[in-house]
């Protein structure tokens, strides 16, 4: 109810007098906004309230007035004693009413408003007790209506925005729903003309938008867009309304984006806080909210398009919006929040220390905000977390990530079953866990993050559906694909501690689930191509499957084409094709792929400023790539190139980081072939000091580890070449037999090593050893060439090693052991029956008769002749194994 001087009776001229001027003031606090015309119709209120004395007639209306203006002064200021004298007002101007007055409705409708405002800014539970009462007063307003009531439509429309307010609180769907009929309702009721009708749109607008973050119905956002451009199209709504109408417009289209991916929305969400602003000039008051959507659109745009612009503009305007709002205010979470948002984005772009910090302040601002029952808290505790992740991530300050963990867990605890943050947050809790794991070894983390993401989908891969056969619960829907990622990623990070490749191919198949099932248009399915690439080239490094590698890369190559040039996210892809393209390289020998993989490791280098978070790993892959062109061709400007981007990558990577002992075997393999190829005498020392350093500060059961031992043994072996210490001869031997006796590494790696190790021990003469090493060597073969790899695969990796069981059996005989001759002649054998077998195969007709069943029995089949493996490792995806 607006200001009026209805006395309803004989009235003393000054209450007459007084309630006119504060219409007056009234209208031009609503023309301008400056608060001193809001101040002035409040007292010229109290005076008539004074004069009335609770006994004139006109007493009711003037404290409905007062009670419409003490609200509208607490939007203005949040104080608290406005909105206590609001309530206060409006509950004396109902006890003071009779129960048939035609003003009853508005009175119990005003109340209600200033009721629901003060549940919103309620600091703990109790305020639910508000909320009911507007609800209910709500209701009463409709009851005491007459039917064809002019102003029916509003009263409809206010009852509906309280329900809303419920169902935010409680999560009970029947609320949303009769909010939703009765904005329908209001909307077909009211009439063209009506002067409410662009507040009847957008509220309606609004209930349609909520309904579709929880139910995920693609025609309720349709609507809610449509109901939102019909009150921005009506044009009988004042400068400061249609900001409201125009933001709500806004959050229609960010949220269809952010659930679509197309960018058409994010631009329109864009213009229309534009405009949103440009209406609020003159109005400092008005301008809070607008600021905070458009920095969180920017920002949305920015991580879309790599805008540098678009993310200086969204810090810029979410640092004035969280500046504008009072200590207090309920909006001061959200700006908080978006700002913390913004800067950490910027961070990742950028590097920018100061930035990150700042984006955990406003972060922790944002959670002190609200009370821990408000709805968005949730959200504002995983924003802080993943700000605290990345704080981690630069300082391995290990209270940081516990933070972050303890946000995570109260973000998941507080989303009720079946809100459509909580698979969200339960992802995010289970990375977290995943990167405490990686940094800590404690194997129950791992299987806590594993729980977490069991616990958050029911098992398998199929979409959910009801029994009519339509998808249900569409908000776990929109989220099973990332959902389905961070699965494979913890699958992968528990393979790297096991070595288990039933783990590896599960991952894969999430990975495949979460490409095959997220929208084209969504950006998170460029990042999904790019992990499975990530995955399939970790299961290329453990089998050899040539088929892997191909299938990497073309998943890289797509993640890259998708990838708008100044995206934040294009220099790490850059690099991981130039990786997959390196490792298929060392598998086929074709130059284009080592040329097309240096080309792309330096425009990722060349992209990334100094300082940047993941810069290290950029020029370590670099170097792998320049190094492994340099022993192709010879070129020395490769090979001081890759030495110089390995040495960088040291320098730039704390001591103690999980990368730390890769990128010191990196180096130390540039300073080996410099040896080799330039005659630099002191590198070789410089080398294996690096490799010692690497293999010490390694996991004994690191899924790498093997690798670091074979290239100390290497180095080590080259050394003794000149000097023939026997110290080098004894620790390179030592290192060989170690690397071929480490479970969790692949098997040419462990092949290889142990094939060295007897190598090494026959030129020692010590054919007991060579003997040991030699039938390490000839009991790896079935694993070289296990079954699940095609025909031609399993041949090549076999060609490589022919021969190998006939050494073995001569090492034996020599050493006077014919038994383990013979052993190791049966086991040649047997892996060349095995081959025989294999070739055939009766699945083949099979296949053809019934594909499926054939398909499924294969399944079987290679799971029962899948090696088994076992140890512990700690590893990071995605970067370079050499």
């Amino acid at each position: 109810m607006g200001i009026s001087e209805n006395a309803r009776g004989p009235a003393q001229v000054v209450i007459v007098w007084c309630t006119r001027r504060a219409i007056t003031a009234d209208a031009r606090y609503t023309d301008t906004g400056e608060v001193r015309h809001l101040r002035a119709g409040i007292r010229w209120l109290g005076l008539a309230r004074l004069l009335a004395l609770g006994r004139h007639p006109a007493g009711v209306s003037v404290l409905t007035n007062l009670s419409t203006l003490a609200l509208e002064r607490f939007r203005h200021s949040g104080r608290q004693r406005d909105l206590d004298r609001a309530v206060r007002h409006g509950e004396a101007a109902l006890r003071a009413l009779p129960e048939e007055h035609a003003d009853r409705a508005a009175v119990l409708s005003n109340l209600a408003a200033a009721l629901e405002t003060r549940f919103e800014w309620a600091s703990s539970a109790d305020g639910v007790a508000d909320l009911d009462r507007a609800v209910s007063m709500g209701r009463d307003a409709l009851l005491t209506l007459p039917a064809d009531h002019a102003g029916r439509a509003g009263y409809l429309s206010n009852l509906g925005t309280s329900l809303q307010t419920r169902f935010l609180h409680t999560g009970r769907p029947a609320d949303l729903h009769e909010a939703i009929t009765l904005g329908q309702t209001a909307v077909a009721v009211a009439s063209a003309a009506a002067p409410t009708r662009a507040m009847l749109w957008s509220n309606l607008s609004n209930a349609l938008r909520l309904r579709y973050e929880y139910t995920g119905h693609p025609e309720d956002i349709d609507d809610a867009i449509r109901a939102a451009d019909e009150a921005t199209h009506c044009g009988q709504e004042s400068a400061p309304v249609r900001v409201a109408y125009l933001v709500n417009s806004a959050a229609a289209h960010r949220i269809r984006f952010d659930h679509t991916g197309l960018p058409d929305d994010l631009d329109r969400a864009v213009q229309r806080y534009l405009a949103a602003l440009e209406a609020t000039r003159g109005r400092p008051s008005a301008r809070c909210a607008v600021l905070t959507g458009l920095g969180g659109a920017l920002t949305a745009r920015f991580e879309l398009h790599g805008d540098r612009d678009d993310i200086d503009e969204a810090v810029r305007v979410s640092r004035q919006g969280l500046m504008c709002l009072p200590d207090g205010d309920p909006g001061l979470g959200t700006a908080a929040s978006t700002l913390a948002t913004a800067l950490r984005v910027r961070h990742l772009s950028t590097g920018s220390e100061p930035d990150l910090a700042d984006a955990v302040d406003a972060g922790r601002t944002a959670v002190h905000a609200v009370s821990a029952d408000q709805p968005d808290r949730m959200t504002y505790l995983a924003n802080l977390a993943h700000a605290l992740h990345d704080w981690f991530s630069l300082t391995g300050d290990l209270s940081v990530l516990e933070e972050a963990l303890g946000c995570l867990r109260a973000a998941v605890a507080s989303a009720s079953a079946g809100h459509p943050l909580q698979i969200r947050h339960q992802g995010s809790l289970a990375a977290v866990l995943q990167t405490r794991f990686e940094h800590t070894g404690r194997a129950a983390d791992l299987d806590e993050a594993l729980a977490v993401l069991t616990a958050a989908v029911p098992a398998g891969l199929e979409l959910l559906r009801d029994q009519s056969g339509a998808a249900r619960n569409p908000p776990l829907q929109r989220d099973r694909p990332g959902h389905a990622a961070n699965v494979a990623e913890a699958l992968t990070t528990r393979y790297r501690l096991t070595g288990d490749l039933a783990d590896l191919d599960q991952a894969i198949a999430h990975a495949r689930f979460a490409v095959e099932s997220a929208s084209v248009h969504r950006p998170d399915q460029t990042a999904f191509r790019s992990s499975l690439a990530g995955i399939l080239q970790a299961r290329f490094q453990r089998r050899g499957d040539v088929h892997d590698i191909d299938e990497a890369i073309e998943h890289a190559r797509a993640a890259l084409a998708a990838t708008p040039t100044r995206h934040t996210q294009l220099t790490g892809r850059q690099s991981a094709l130039s990786l997959a393209l390196e490792a298929r390289f060392e598998r086929t020998g074709r130059p284009a792929d080592l040329d097309e993989a240096v080309d792309l490791a330096r425009r990722a280098v060349e992209a990334s400023p100094e300082g940047r978070p993941g810069r290290p790993g950029l020029l370590s892959n670099l170097s792998v790539a320049l190094l492994a062109r340099a022993q192709l061709t010879g070129d020395p400007v490769d090979l001081s190139e890759a030495v110089a981007a390995a040495r960088s990558a040291l320098t730039g990577t704390r001591p103690g980081h999980p990368d730390h002992p890769m990128y010191a075997s990196n180096l130390a393999n540039a300073l080996r072939t410099a040896h080799d190829r330039l005659g630099r005498p002191d590198e070789l020392d410089t080398a294996i000091d690096l490799l010692q350093e690497a293999v010490r500060t390694s996991p004994l059961e690191h899924l790498d580890r093997a690798t670091l031992l074979s290239n100390l043994a290497a180095a080590l072996q080259d050394r003794h070449g000149q000097t023939a210490l026997e110290a080098d001869r004894v620790a390179g031997t030592t290192c060989w037999r170690e690397a071929a006796e480490t479970a969790t590494a692949p098997a040419w790696v462990r092949l290889r090593a142990a094939n060295e190790w007897a190598t090494w021990a026959w030129q020692s003469v010590d054919p007991a050893t060579a003997t040991t090493g030699n039938l390490k060597a000839v009991s790896l073969l079935s694993e070289l060439a296990w079954h699940g790899l095609d025909r031609a695969t399993q041949e090549e990796h076999l060609g490589a090693w022919t021969g190998l069981a006939s050494q073995a059996a001569a090492g034996a005989i020599a050493a006077s052991r014919p038994d383990t001759a013979i052993e190791a002649l049966e086991q040649g054998r047997g892996v060349l029956w095995s081959q025989l077998l294999q070739q055939t195969d009766p699945l083949t007709r099979l296949t053809e008769a019934h594909p499926d069943l054939a398909s499924c029995l294969r399944n079987v089949r290679d799971r029962l002749n899948r090696p088994r493996t076992g140890g512990a490792t700690l590893h990071q995806p995605g970067r370079t194994r050499r």
